[in-house]
């Protein structure tokens, strides 16, 4: 075997072997980062709500 098949080789295997760990750890990375966005938009429809429709709807949205 040459040295570049050998590295692809290698290379190869590193990538195999790590797929698995990652594909692993997707689900966990989703939830984490679903989770921040929701606390995220929420945050920033309370704001939107505060500049835009409190002063009609009052602040806790009864209406007028």
């Amino acid at each position: 075997m040459n040295r570049y098949t050998t590295l692809t080789l290698i290379a190869l295997l590193v990538l195999v072997a790590a797929l698995p760990a990652y594909l692993w750890r997707e689900a966990q990375r989703m939830n984490a980062a679903q989770s921040g966005l929701r606390q995220q938009y929420v945050a920033e429809a309370g704001y939107l709500y505060i500049q835009n429709c409190a002063e009609c709807h009052g602040p806790a949205g009864e209406g007028i």
